[in-house]
């Protein structure tokens, strides 16, 4: 069975829909809910692996893998460890937007 055809919970790509609050990181702003989650999770707890945060998740390493190099993409940085450190730096924001 190709990878593509196993069943699995995939990770949503819905746009986040809070009131967008004033100084809120545009960055932010511009990623899904499911990006959100993750990044919540790795600011909680930075030093958890691949396979670790997919088993918190309910998804696959690939998965969560996929997801750090979106958001890195998208907040402009490179690399699963600097994600880290930018959920770490936003911690204050995920708090408020209820991520």
């Amino acid at each position: 069975m190709p990878a593509s055809a196993r069943p699995g919970k995939r990770l949503t790509r819905r746009r986040p829909n809070w009131p967008v609050s004033e100084g809120l990181p545009i960055a932010l702003q511009e990623l899904t809910d499911s990006e959100l989650e993750l990044l919540h999770l790795v600011a909680d707890e930075p030093f958890l692996s691949l396979k670790q945060v997919a088993d918190r998740l309910g998804v696959k390493p690939k998965t969560v893998a996929n997801c750090k190099t979106l958001i890195a993409a998208k907040v402009g940085i490179y690399g699963h460890q600097a994600v880290n450190e930018y959920a770490v730096s936003v911690r204050d924001w995920l708090e408020k937007i209820g991520a």
